[in-house]
């Protein structure tokens, strides 16, 4: 075995982590049931019911942990050239998070199922234990420190050790930098002083939702705003730019078909569409926000010129 062997092993260990992490989020997202997501002991007796997803969970865990140390090794052989004590402390940041991710999973892999069978035998005191070792941070991850702080700074010095060689492209290592900043944040708890800024600016009645700092829906909103907004422009500046005159009987059509049409693509996808803080429901809320603009400025006007609301404004 050689060098260039070891890259090859390296570079498909990098598959292995990319895929299990992807399967990871889809088998999360769409298989595990809600109940699991949660506490014990609704999580335990949920996984007593169904144990398939949270089972695969924890051996994708496991496999992308181990296949994380061969590809971070591969990555600081890359980067070591000049910056060799900077090299050796990322891959030993990275080895330590891949080690104890693959075991954490190996760990879980047999923790829930016996948790899940103590609390089965319908024994107040063993049940009582059961939920209270639910609730005992893992040694291996607590508060998941090896998840994201130190899987975070991996990604903040590798980044930065990826923009001082030519083996990598910039673009990726900034989206290292950009990726470990975001990791490292996750983990990390929100100081009280935001939630009692945010009750002091705007407060919340007894009745209403608690402030979530992180919640993302606005920022993904505002995303697909400028998305469709740029999107809608791009398009309308070719085939449906209008004369916002004429009579009022058509300025009145117009307004109320826009309208409705505004009403039907916002409000009535949303009722349609996923709805919470999942992946899946934050692209759904991105993709409507965003057809909500494209239809506002590129579709409402294709419409009205196409059933004579409008005369075409020509290109100047």
């Amino acid at each position: 075995m050689d060098e260039r062997s070891f890259q090859k092993f390296a570079g498909a260990a990098a598959v292995i982590v990319a895929l299990s992490s992807l399967l990871y989020g889809l088998v999360f997202l769409f298989l595990l049931p809600a109940a699991q997501k949660g506490a014990p002991p609704d999580s335990l007796t949920s996984f007593a019911a169904n144990p398939t997803p949270r089972q695969i969970l924890s051996l994708l865990f496991a496999v992308g942990g181990v296949a994380a140390t061969a590809a971070m090794i591969g990555i600081y052989r890359q980067v070591r050239e000049g910056n060799q004590g900077w090299a050796f402390w990322s891959a030993a940041l990275g080895l330590a998070y891949g080690l104890l991710t693959a075991v954490h999973g190996i760990y879980l892999l047999f923790l829930n199922p016996t948790l899940s069978a103590l609390y089965a035998r319908n024994d107040a005191a063993i049940q009582a234990a059961a939920v209270v070792v639910g609730y005992v941070p893992s040694p291996l991850d607590p508060s998941s420190f090896s998840k994201f702080l130190l899987s975070g700074i991996w990604l903040l010095v590798t980044g930065t050790l990826m923009l001082r060689t030519s083996s990598f492209a910039r673009g990726l290592g900034y989206l290292a930098l950009a990726a470990g900043i975001l990791t490292a944040m996750t983990g990390m708890p929100d100081p009280p002083e935001w939630e009692q800024t945010a009750q002091a600016t705007s407060p919340v009645e007894a009745d209403e939702a608690a402030i979530a700092p992180r919640n993302p829906e606005s920022p993904v909103s505002s995303a697909g705003i400028l998305f469709g907004l740029g999107a809608a422009l791009a398009l309308v500046s070719r085939s449906a730019r209008f004369d916002a005159k004429g009579p009022w009987r058509k300025r009145a059509v117009r307004f109320v078909v826009g309208l409705i049409g505004v009403l039907i693509v916002w409000r009535g996808l949303a009722l349609v569409f996923p709805d919470g803080l999942s992946l899946l429901a934050l692209v759904f809320r991105y993709i409507r926000y965003a057809l909500t603009l494209v239809w506002a400025l590129y579709l409402a006007p294709w419409v009205f010129l196409r059933t004579r609301l409008a005369e075409a404004q020509p290109f100047k």
